[in-house]
């Protein structure tokens, strides 16, 4: 389950550009800021009401330092916050996340608001159909990592097994409370097949419409599928299939088809294939391959893990790009990834190698991370990212990014992260902040 931070930064990404896998872009006022805080902060105190409930609030606060266009000192605020709560009568949960920037250097004094969920759930009938109003973050109701404000209702099937929904309501391109340069009103139907034991298929289906009211987007009917099939045999191999495709001309915009072998308990195999035909004409955005190609792009990928002690994973991810550029030509790219995983009791440790070249440059980068669990739950955490880059532009310069903090229990059903960060790259020479975050939990037990 993503953090709303993390889901946040997505949300941010997809309002601008969707890359293919190795392109990435890096990229209300004070007052009001205060306020919503001292909101939160009564409601996260407030009891629950039923027995059987449960209450989860998060709020996480980042603070920087950084110098304006005046060479004067201003502080950048970002705030995220979450809300869950959960009932077992009837079903009923609700869910809240949003987010409030204020940063006087790009913003002004005009800070920003983002709503990112806002959804109420019910349960009829034992909890087998199950209603949903509201804006919700939905892998089932949406294609992109984007908000939808939608009317969804589900019924299960065959022992909870098949899932069966339908789904009504609007995307837009920006996920926020204001209204959005392109808004569509999205309908379709979906199915879900996920059986209780492993050697069986896993499907998932669904068709959308979106009706637009701009010119700039022509309205469509997408397709959307997905199969897992695990086989018997020596390796145990699944291999599985996923696409999407616009029904008014019956090409693919993207499939992707591979495999997962497992030679024995220790190791893996992964192989894939990918295509993607990017068509703006038809897409609720601009994508960023569409800014250099407007063909088809194809990659072959394969990935390869061992077990090499009882806690010691390294692996390694090969990928391998050809699309059109200019015309007839043909370019290509690859990213090579190196890492391992470790882990003992209360210690763990993760880092990556990462090179990368295409049209645009080459890259390098080196990341590792680190956590152990000290005494009485005490748990420091420590993350340092270093790369160099050459771009197509004559740009080439050496970046980096440090962080360290502590994760510890306060009081009772409060959790406490307190850490810093170092950052230097082509915007900033350095850029120094502190992150708090305090999650507050409450349940109550029959």
């Amino acid at each position: 389950m993503f953090s709303i931070a993390e889901m946040a930064q997505k949300v941010r990404s997809s309002l601008k550009v969707q890359p293919s896998n190795h392109l990435k872009r890096w990229g209300l006022e004070h007052g009001h800021l205060m306020h919503w805080r001292k909101w939160l902060l009564v409601l996260s105190l407030a009891p629950a009401t039923a027995n059987g409930d449960l209450i989860r609030i998060e709020s996480e606060s980042l603070w920087g330092l950084r110098r304006n266009a005046q060479d004067h000192l201003a502080s950048p605020l970002e705030e995220f916050f979450q809300l869950h709560y959960l009932s077992d009568e009837k079903g009923l949960s609700f869910d809240s996340s949003f987010s409030l920037y204020d940063d006087p250097v790009t913003l002004g004094n005009q800070g920003e608001f983002h709503l990112y969920t806002m959804n109420l759930r019910y349960g009829l009938l034992e909890n087998r159909l199950q209603l949903s109003l509201g804006r919700s973050f939905n892998s089932e109701t949406s294609v992109k990592p984007l908000s939808m404000d939608l009317l969804n209702v589900e019924y299960a099937l065959l022992k909870r097994e098949l899932y069966l929904g339908t789904f009504l309501g609007y995307e837009g391109a920006q996920g926020e409370t204001s209204s959005s340069d392109l808004r569509s009103q999205v309908a379709g139907l979906y199915l879900n097949y996920r059986p209780h034991f492993l050697d069986l298929p896993r499907v998932r289906i669904k068709f959308e419409r979106r009706q637009t009211d701009t010119t700039l987007v022509r309205s469509n009917n997408l397709f959307a599928y997905a199969f897992l099939q695990p086989l018997p045999g020596h390796l145990s191999p699944e291999v599985y299939v996923e696409g999407e495709t616009y029904l008014e001309n019956l090409v693919g915009r993207k499939i992707e088809v591979g495999a997962d072998l497992y030679p024995n308990t220790q190791s893996s195999i992964g192989v894939s294939y990918l295509r993607y035909e990017d068509q703006d004409a038809l897409s609720q955005e601009r994508t960023l391959f569409s800014i250099f190609s407007q063909g088809v792009l194809q990659e072959y990928s394969v990935k390869m893990g061992y077990q090499i002690r009882r806690f010691f994973v390294p692996s390694l991810k090969i990928s391998y790009d050809e699309y059109p550029f200019q015309g007839t030509k043909t370019t290509s790219g690859g990213k090579m990834e190196v890492g391992f995983v470790g882990q003992s009791a209360r210690n763990r440790y993760e880092g990556k190698l990462v090179y990368l070249k295409s049209y645009g440059g080459w890259l390098t980068g080196l990341e590792i991370s680190a956590s152990q669990t000290l005494i009485h739950d005490f748990e420091l955490l420590e993350k340092i990212e270093v790369g160099y880059y050459e771009k197509i532009t004559q740009s080439k310069r050496w970046v980096f990014s440090s962080q360290m903090g502590m994760n510890a229990w306060v009081w009772n059903h409060f959790r406490l992260y307190f850490g810093g960060e170092l950052n230097n790259n082509n915007l900033f020479a350095a850029d120094a902040r502190v992150l708090a975050k305090l999650t507050y939990l409450f349940w109550k037990e029959l």
